[in-house]
């Protein structure tokens, strides 16, 4: 009886063949979106990551984002500076008797403050007392980056009037992700959104919230902080609370069938590193011997025993997030790893 109805009224029939189509759409549509979930503790790359796909699939930066960058760079300098002078005064290290004053002038200073000539000039003469190197040689237990010296030793350049930063400078400034951040952009047919959710311990609850939509997870810690310590709890090490959080993370049964790709990233700072350092001080339970490769191995087989399911693949990659081909390489396997599971999920494979 629906049938004949059907015929007998020709608009109910166009409007539901209409419909008919606009589904068929929306499910091509779903089909053709690709959403990645960027994870992992603070500090450890991700934005960086983020910065990159900016630059590879996008545009690259706005006026407002170079802006932006300038007075965050400029910022930087007097908070590596102030952080420093007080690493300098814990462990006792002294500076020159000529720059004590200027040291002291410079504690005053309070965030926010514009880089002024004299400013800038005075942070000069700071980080060229060997003190503030020592002391920078010893960051581990600061809360200061490993690239600050990049910043630090073009202070000229910087506070100069005519400065507008460049991609490399873009992609070397820290900025804490809080909140969520994301970039879209479109590959063929194909709509790509990465997010990206801050990784500090009171941001990781919103990582769930995008767990069902994710349709490839990408796990990013900083093999250089083996050494180091949480910045909200000084009794942690900052590469064992990433190991951790990846096995806490990954166990969640909404991401059992999800792809999985973990980015060992600042293998650059590593390697410096580790010239310096015993592996074993910072991991026991590692017995071979203190070579970047060797441990760089024990790590990436670390992550693949705990991220391996019976329906999912876990691929890993070192990298160096601040090296733009690189992040090409690696994304264009990812873009591989996303084709293979949407052939599997449409019985292509």
């Amino acid at each position: 009886m629906g049938g004949k109805n059907s015929k007998k009224n020709p608009q109910e029939f166009e409007r539901n063949r209409k419909i008919s189509e606009k589904l068929k759409e929306e499910e091509k549509s779903l089909k053709n979106n690709v959403c990645l979930l960027i994870l992992g503790a603070g500090d450890s790359g991700k934005t960086t990551l983020l910065k990159q796909l900016n630059i590879l699939f996008k545009k690259g930066f706005t006026n407002q984002d170079y802006d932006l960058y300038k007075e965050i760079i400029r910022s930087n300098i007097i908070i590596y500076i102030k952080t420093l002078l007080e690493g300098a005064a814990k462990m006792k290290i002294p500076l020159e008797k000529k720059n004590k004053s200027i040291a002291d002038d410079f504690l005053e200073i309070e965030i926010p403050y514009q880089l002024t000539k004299e400013v800038a000039e005075n942070a000069k003469v700071l980080w060229q007392d060997p003190a503030l190197k020592e002391t920078f040689q010893k960051r581990s237990v600061l809360e200061l980056p490993d690239n600050a010296h990049y910043f630090l030793d073009q202070i000229d350049k910087i506070v100069n009037k005519s400065f507008i930063p460049n991609e490399t400078d873009i992609l070397n400034c820290r900025i804490p992700t809080t909140g969520v951040t994301a970039v879209e952009f479109g590959i063929q047919e194909q709509k790509w959104t990465v997010i990206d959710v801050g990784g500090q311990r009171s941001e990781r609850r919103k990582w769930m919230n995008h767990f069902d939509n994710a349709t490839l997870i990408i796990y990013v810690l900083a093999v250089s902080e083996f050494d180091q310590q949480l910045f909200e709890d000084i009794q942690t090490n900052r590469l064992q609370e990433s190991i951790s959080l990846f096995e806490n993370t990954i166990s969640n049964p909404i991401l059992l069938d999800k792809g999985c790709v973990v980015l060992l990233n600042k293998i650059d700072v590593f390697s410096e590193k580790i010239q310096k350092k015993q592996f074993k001080d910072f991991f026991p339970e590692y017995n071979g011997e203190n070579k970047s490769e060797s441990i760089l191995q024990f790590l990436k087989m670390k992550f693949v025993e705990i991220g391996k399911s019976d329906k999912r693949k876990v691929a890993t990659f070192f990298t160096c997030a601040i090296d733009t081909n690189d992040i090409k390489s690696v994304f264009d396997q990812i873009q591989l790893m996303v084709l293979e599971k949407k052939m599997t999920r449409d019985d292509l494979l």
